[in-house]
């Protein structure tokens, strides 16, 4: 579930990023669940929705660990 939740909302990240990025109205940012695909944005989509939710779980073990000594 944890996986999950970090894949949406890397996609949010990225659907924020795109919305500054055109200056588009920040409403767009809503779309469920990507802004856009087209072009090369689903790449990008992609290695966020895989690497946001590594980082914070490697982030999250070591909190845990700093905490546990």
């Amino acid at each position: 579930m944890a996986i999950m939740i970090g894949h949406f909302l890397s996609f949010k990240l990225v659907s924020y990023g795109i919305v500054a990025w055109k200056h588009i109205p920040f409403f767009c940012a809503a779309a469920f669940p990507v802004l856009t695909d087209a072009g090369l944005w689903w790449l990008i989509y992609g290695m966020a929705g895989v690497a946001v939710p590594l980082v914070a779980q490697k982030g999250w073990r070591n909190l845990i660990s700093i905490f546990r000594r």
